[in-house]
C-alpha cells in the first residue's frame, strides 16, 4: 500500500489525477487485447454467436482506418458474396433478424433463396441492401459493385424444356443468345412465341438436330455455347442470299457478314396436278426447287395470287420461283418449288434484299 503525506489541497488534486491516468491506461490495454474489439487490425474479426452458426464477417483489411477494404459475408457452407466497401471508423453494430441479409453501402446481389440473415450497420448512415445466395449458385463473387449497381445472377439455361407459351427469365436469356447468333427471334423479351419457335427450329436445322421447335435443356446448352454459322459461299459477293436446301435454312449476308439466319420450306419433291387458283385450269408439275446461282429479278409488294396459291412480298429469282412469305412454313420441304419464309421475316426481308442480289441454292 502506498502512503502519501498530503501537505495541501493542491497536492491532493495532483495525486488523484495520477491514479486516474493509470486506471485508464490499464483499461485501454485490456480493450485493445480483446478479440471482439472494433478497429482491430487483425486479419480475421469474427462476430461469433451474433450472426448465427453459418454467417461471419471476415478479413476487413482496413476496419477503423476509413479506407477501402473487402467485406465478405458467407451464408451457408458453399455460398459467398464478395463486395468491396468503404468502412467508417465507427464501431459496427451487429443484430440478428429475418431475411433478407443487408450490408450498409454495398450493392445488391441476387442469386437464389436466402439463408440465415442479419443486418450489419457501419456508422450513422445505413443503406440496407439484400444479398441472397443459395444452392443454385454455390459460389458467387461480385467485384467492383457500387450502391447503384444491381446484379442478377442466374443460370445460362433453364432446368426444364422451353416451348410455346413459356415465359420468364430463361426465355429472355434464350432469345438474347439466339439474337446474338443472328437468328430472327422478333422482339427480345421473356415470351416464347411463334417467332421464337421458328428461331429454335432454324438453330436445330443448322446443327442438324431434331426439328421440334422446343428448347430442351440440351438444346439450351448447345445454344449457350454455339458460334454463329459461317459462310458456305465465302466469295459469293458482299450482298448475297445462301439457301441450304438440305438443311432447309437461308443465310442473308450484308457486306460479307452474316446478318440473319432464317428457316425455310422449299419444294416437297412430289408430283402434283392442281387446279389453277387464277385460271381454273389444271396445272401439273414436280414440286422441286431449282439449284444454282441466280439473282433477284423482280418483286411484288403485298399479297400475290399465283396459279398454285398466295405469295406474300415475293422476290422472284428464276421465272415464277420466288422467296416469299407464307402462312405455313413447316420444319421440312412442303412448297411447290418456291422458298417459303415466315411471315414476320417477309415483312422486312424485301427491304434488306435489293434487285440484283445473288441467290445461291444448293444441297
Amino acid at each position: 500500500m502506498l502512503f502519501v503525506r498530503v501537505r495541501d489541497l493542491s497536492s491532493v488534486g495532483i495525486f488523484l489525477g495520477l491514479l486516474g491516468g493509470i486506471a485508464l491506461g490499464q483499461q485501454g490495454v485490456a480493450t485493445a487485447q480483446s478479440p471482439s474489439s472494433a478497429g482491430s487490425e487483425s486479419s480475421s474479426t469474427a462476430f461469433a454467436g451474433s450472426l448465427g452458426p453459418s454467417t461471419a464477417l471476415s478479413n476487413p483489411s482496413t476496419v477503423g482506418s476509413g479506407g477501402t477494404g473487402q467485406t465478405v459475408v458467407a451464408t451457408g457452407p458453399a455460398a459467398a458474396a464478395t463486395v468491396p466497401t468503404s468502412i467508417p471508423t465507427t464501431s459496427p453494430s451487429v443484430t440478428s433478424g429475418p431475411p433478407p441479409t443487408s450490408i450498409a453501402g454495398s450493392a445488391p446481389v441476387v442469386g437464389g433463396p436466402a439463408g440465415p440473415s442479419s443486418t450489419i450497420a457501419f456508422g450513422s448512415s445505413t443503406t440496407a441492401v439484400p444479398i441472397a445466395v443459395g444452392p443454385r449458385l454455390p459460389s458467387t463473387t461480385v467485384l467492383g459493385a457500387t450502391p447503384s449497381t444491381t446484379l442478377v445472377l442466374q443460370p445460362a439455361y433453364s432446368e426444364k424444356t422451353l416451348t410455346l407459351r413459356s415465359t420468364g427469365a430463361a426465355v429472355l436469356a434464350l432469345k438474347q443468345r439466339l439474337d446474338a447468333l443472328h437468328y430472327d427471334v422478333g422482339t427480345v423479351n421473356g415470351k416464347f412465341d411463334w417467332q421464337t419457335w421458328q428461331a429454335v427450329v432454324a438453330f436445330q436445322k443448322v446443327n442438324r438436330l431434331k426439328r421440334t421447335g422446343k428448347a430442351s435443356v440440351e438444346v439450351q446448352q448447345l445454344i449457350a455455347s454455339a458460334d454463329a454459322p459461317g459462310p458456305l459461299i465465302p466469295n459469293g459477293g458482299k450482298e448475297r442470299v445462301e439457301v441450304d436446301i438440305s438443311r432447309q435454312v437461308l443465310f442473308l449476308f450484308h457486306q460479307n457478314e452474316l446478318f440473319k439466319v432464317i428457316p425455310i420450306s422449299s419444294g416437297s419433291g412430289r408430283h402434283y396436278c392442281e387446279i389453277s387458283k387464277k385460271t381454273q385450269a389444271q396445272t401439273c408439275g414436280d414440286a422441286t426447287t431449282p439449284l444454282g446461282n441466280f439473282k433477284i429479278q423482280r418483286r411484288i409488294p403485298g399479297w400475290h395470287e399465283s396459279d398454285l396459291g398466295k405469295l406474300y412480298n415475293p422476290l422472284y429469282f428464276n421465272g415464277g420461283f420466288a422467296i416469299h412469305g407464307a402462312l405455313s412454313v413447316p420444319a421440312g420441304p412442303a412448297s411447290h418449288g418456291c422458298v417459303r419464309i415466315p411471315m414476320n421475316v417477309a415483312e422486312w426481308f424485301p427491304d434488306e434484299v435489293r434487285n440484283g442480289t445473288s441467290v445461291y441454292l444448293f444441297e
